[in-house]
């Protein structure tokens, strides 16, 4: 009949272009109706099914695993997905600008989302606090040079050699927190934006969205001892170094700093001497597009940087401005620890680890985005206590000394 008509074709394109939580169940209900049309609850599952369908954050995924199909959570938007609408006029919700009085002018990059939640109609742009725009009244970026494709390399021991990473703390709810993500017994762990208690529903809107759920304040980096370090990071799709974007979700990596240095404006940056040989165990919690190529982990560290989305913070600490949180410095941080101070206490032992263990900025720009060699390992049980989640895969990774 027309009810199971319409159940084939949407069931069609919910595995073909589904990537995230939203989809994932819409498949699931699909799946459901197939056996229930018979029974008379075709026509009342269908328009559960319809209401699904155009709820909640999707987005358009462009990496090739997944076709450049679209749909999905909120799950890249907080990592700055940077997407355009296909046609000039093509209105959509910017939720991130520089200049209230013209906000589409000055829409930041990372802030323009054609194809999410809040870009579904006007009055939801209105209740994300964003800009209705179309467009062609965005600001045209300066093209990106072509960049030279990432040549992965590992070393005689297995590890993955030659990539970078970052830091930020944007108190975002954490992409892996959405449910649907990554082979993992549960969504990572989000909080109350409001009271710091864990939330047990995954499908809890953003912070930086409007909405409540936040990174918790124990997601911070820890020193385990003077040579080992754990946290929790975002990846995103480097697939020449294993790293999957939402598949990855879950996963533990090791890290250790080598001594390296960035080869772009005549040399900058990498790990300080006392940092090199020094290890990380690290969390996959969050995913970015802005984390790819030999840029393999965004570190999670309080006062480094809250890049695109300078909002999130804030909600959740009541009483401090956006800049308090990385001195003003969306992109980068704090660049000494005394500007740890302007944080909420509960996030500054975090930022202090940064200067106290991991040296930032404290011999000759070193360090500075240092290098690694990094290798899967099983989650240690002192980030998956955390977390909440642990990936079901785990027994085939081995062990990393944690002592």
């Amino acid at each position: 009949d027309l009810a199971f008509i319409k159940l084939s074709v949407l069931f069609f394109f919910s595995r073909q272009k589904c990537l995230m939580s939203a989809c994932v169940l819409l498949a699931g209900l699909l799946a459901t109706v197939a056996t229930a049309t018979e029974s008379g609850l075709s026509s009342q599952l269908l328009a559960s099914a319809d209401a699904l369908a155009a709820d909640d954050e999707c987005h358009n995924v462009t990496s090739p695993e997944y076709g450049g199909g679209q749909c999905g959570t909120s799950m890249l938007q907080m990592r700055g997905q940077k997407m355009k609408g296909e046609q000039a006029g093509f209105f959509g919700c910017c939720v991130a600008f520089t200049d209230r009085a013209d906000s589409c002018g000055t829409c930041d990059a990372h802030g323009w989302h054609p194809f999410s939640y809040c870009s579904g109609s006007e009055e939801r742009c209105k209740h994300c606090g964003g800009a209705w725009c179309s467009e062609d009244r965005l600001p045209r970026p300066t093209p990106a040079p072509t960049k030279p494709p990432v040549l992965a390399h590992t070393n005689h021991h297995g590890w993955w050699t030659g990539t970078y990473t970052t830091g930020y703390w944007d108190c975002c709810k954490p992409s892996c927190a959405w449910p649907g993500k990554g082979n993992v017994n549960r969504p990572a762990r989000s909080c109350d934006a409001n009271n710091g208690a864990t939330l047990f529903d995954p499908m809890v809107r953003n912070v930086c969205m409007g909405g409540s759920a936040a990174t918790c304040e124990d997601h911070q980096p820890f020193a385990v001892t003077r040579h080992l370090s754990m946290g929790f990071a975002a990846v995103s799709w480097s697939p020449s170094y294993h790293l999957r974007g939402d598949h990855s979700c879950g996963q533990c990596f090791e890290l250790q700093f080598v001594p390296m240095e960035h080869r772009e404006e005549g040399g900058y940056g990498g790990a300080d001497p006392r940092l090199v040989g020094k290890r990380m165990i690290l969390q996959v919690t969050n995913t970015g597009d802005d984390v790819s190529g030999y840029h393999s982990f965004d570190i999670q560290i309080p006062g480094s940087g809250q890049g695109a989305f300078k909002h999130g913070c804030n909600s959740q600490f009541k009483g401090f401005s956006s800049g308090d949180f990385d001195c003003n410095s969306a992109y980068g941080g704090c660049s000494d620890e005394g500007g740890c101070s302007r944080l909420p206490p509960a996030l500054q032992q975090g930022c202090k680890w940064r200067f106290e263990w991991f040296h930032w900025l404290q011999n000759r720009g070193k360090t500075d985005n240092p290098f690694v060699n990094f290798r899967r390992v099983k989650c240690p049980r002192q980030l998956t206590q955390l977390s909440g989640s642990q990936p079901l895969d785990d027994d085939h990774y081995p062990e990393a000394d944690v002592h």
